[in-house]
């Protein structure tokens, strides 16, 4: 859940960035006489926050429900543990 939090805040401060700060020129991120510095810092973090967030999201483990949405108790297809192993 945390790389995709962090993952949507940098993509929408990439978005946000480029249209509102470059493209439409809306309000810079802090005025005065390093604005590009502080425009292209904010899309910098974005970038990093969108690179964390999919670096996080990718290293956990895959999301298994313990119960299926039919709620009969039984594990969805593909999701449970093997079944164990009978001895011949």
């Amino acid at each position: 859940l945390w790389g995709w939090i962090l993952a949507g805040w940098g993509l929408f401060n990439l978005v946000e960035g480029t249209v509102d700060h470059h493209v439409l020129g809306v309000h810079p991120v802090r005025g005065g006489p390093h604005q590009t510095w502080w425009d292209v810092g904010f899309l910098v973090l974005g970038a990093a926050l969108l690179a964390a967030g999919h670096l996080l999201q990718r290293s956990g483990r895959p999301y298994t429900p313990a119960v299926p949405a039919g709620g009969d108790g039984r594990p969805a297809p593909g999701t449970g543990d093997p079944a164990p192993e009978q001895d011949a």
